[in-house]
C-alpha cells in the first residue's frame, strides 16, 4: 500500500508501507524537508496498527466485479506551521 505525502512545497510523494516501516528518517524528495523523528515514529506506530486492522478495513467489491487484490487508500499531509 502506498502512503502519499503532500509536502509544504506543494509537491506530493509516496512511500510503500513496508518500506516506510523500515525507515529511520523521511525527507521530501523535492525540497528535502525532513519529517521530525518523533512524528515519523508516531506515523510508523499508527501505520502498524492500520496494517494489523487491514482485514476490518476491507470493503468487499460488488459481486459482479473481479479484483486481483483489495484496494486501500490512505493519505497523510505534512503541514509545517
Amino acid at each position: 500500500m502506498d502512503i502519499v505525502f503532500n509536502c509544504k512545497c506543494k509537491k506530493s510523494f509516496s512511500v510503500e508501507d513496508e518500506y516506510l516501516l523500515k525507515k529511520d528518517s523521511l525527507k521530501c524528495p523535492n525540497c528535502e524537508f525532513e519529517i521530525p523523528k518523533k512524528s515519523l515514529e508516531y506515523l510508523k506506530e499508527g501505520l502498524s496498527k492500520i496494517l494489523e486492522a487491514r482485514e476490518f478495513l476491507r470493503v468487499p467489491p460488488p459481486s459482479n466485479v473481479v479484483m486481483a487484490k483489495p484496494l486501500y487508500s490512505i493519505e497523510f499531509k505534512i503541514i509545517d506551521d
